[in-house]
Parts: C-alpha cells; structure tokens; sequence
C-alpha cells in the first residue's frame, strides 16, 4: 500500500496527468500525416494489416482510420519535406514521454538539446519499424497458432487470446526501449512498468472499444467526429499509462 502511494505521489508532484495531455495534443496533430506517411512507404494498407491492428487499438478507431485512408488521395511517393515534417511534429509527442520518464526518476525536467530530440526522432523512427514489422510478426504467429490449436474445440477463442498476448509482447519491447530512452537507466530496471503497461494497454483498448459498442454511441450521437472524441479519449488514457508505467518502474526499483 505504501509503494502505491509513492507511485501515485510520483504520478501527480512531477505533472505526468499534464505531460499526457501534452502528449495526446501532439498525437493529434500528428497522427494522420504519420498514417498517410505509413501508408505511402508501405503501398497500402492490407486486409491482414487491417485485421491485425485491433489487437493495438479498439475496433471502432481502426475502421475511423481505414476509411480516411481509404478517401485520401492514392500516392505513390512522398517528398522528403513531408516526410521530415511528419517525422518532426509526431516526435513531439515522444518527447513530452520522455520528460515524463525523466521526471519521473530525476524529478528534474531535461534540458531541450540535440541529444534528447534526436532520441525523439529515432524512437518515432523506431515506432514505424514496430508497425511495419509487428502486423509480420502477428502473421507469423497466427499462421503457428492456426496449425498448432486450429483442430482443438474452441481454438478460435485460444488464437485469439495467443494474437492479444503476441500484441502484448511487442509493446512490451517497445515501452522497454522508450523506458531506457527517456533516463539513464538500465532496460532491466523498466521490466515491471513495461508489463503493466503491455497489459493495461491491450485490456484498455478491449475495454474501450467494449464500451464503444454497449455503452456509448458516439457515432450516432456526433457522427464522424464521434469517433475523433473517441480517438483523442483513448490517446489520452494510453499516454497515462504509459507515464503511470515510468512512475512504477521508478518507485519499485529502488531499494
């Protein structure tokens, strides 16, 4: 109980519920440049792409996303500018994460340099790569997990359930990296923020779009601007919880 309470002590002296709004704010701006910018280096988005994201994001958002990309105009290529810009404005929010991780261990906020943007711009770097590579490495599994457990009765809710953890295992590996990015730390010292975030995220975005569907008619309320309330909720309680997963690892790794 004590350990819970510094955590939320941790959470609320170093501004983290202000450093994830900032965060969300820049997801905002930038989260539809760096889609078409997704879409453009990959030629498209595939039916397997699409299928795969729910395990990240609740079911609603993604079909919101895959009908603007799908009203866009088709491009084969895109500037280098663009490009920089995109990658500029999405590190933004990166950047505010790693104030909060830093925070959350110094209690001091970094100084803005070269060096802590340019951490920024790879790790955004590296989120595209985890895109790109994450929908693979799903197809992988599902393919093993089809041919493992597809005879067994009730092997649709067991795949299912391997597709949720097989998520949950490639956020974890990236909240380790971005944990190790924003301190000084060791990646070792993240491993108990970044299970509680892999977990907290993946049951969040289940929830959420649970609610969505039972609960909450955004849709039929505000129309298609429904869903960009939604989007920018669900933004919001993700940087939380990744924030709330520095303020853990920072509390429970000392000794």
């Amino acid at each position: 109980m004590k350990k819970l309470l510094t955590i939320f002590k941790n959470y609320s002296e170093n501004d983290l519920p202000g450093l994830a709004a900032q965060t969300t704010f820049y997801l905002v701006l930038s989260i539809f440049p760096l889609m078409f910018l997704i879409v453009s280096l990959s030629g498209g988005v595939s039916n397997d792409d699409a299928y795969f994201t729910k395990y990240f994001l609740p079911e609603n958002i993604t079909a919101f996303f895959l009908n603007m990309l799908d009203d866009a105009p088709k491009t084969k290529s895109i500037t280098i500018v663009s490009a920089l810009a995109t990658l500029w404005a999405a590190s933004n929010s990166m950047y505010a994460l790693m104030k909060g991780i830093h925070l959350s261990f110094t209690h001091k906020k970094p100084r803005l340099n070269v060096k802590y943007r340019t951490k920024a711009i790879l790790l955004t770097l590296a989120l595209l790569v985890v895109v790109f590579s994450s929908f693979s490495v799903l197809l992988i599994w599902d393919f093993i997990s089809q041919h493992l457990f597809g005879a067994l009765r009730g092997s649709n809710f067991l795949i299912d359930i391997l597709r949720y953890f097989a998520a949950a295992l490639v956020i974890f590996v990236f909240m380790l990296v971005l944990y190790a990015a924003g301190s000084n730390e060791k990646p070792r010292t993240f491993v108990r923020g970044a299970m509680f975030t892999a977990v907290v995220w993946t049951v969040v975005s289940y929830a959420f779009e649970f609610y969505l569907n039972n609960f909450n008619k955004y849709a039929t309320l505000y129309g298609t601007i429904g869903i960009f309330l939604a989007l920018v909720l669900w933004l919001n309680i993700i940087s939380t919880v990744i924030l709330l997963g520095a303020a853990i690892s920072a509390v429970t790794s000392k000794k």
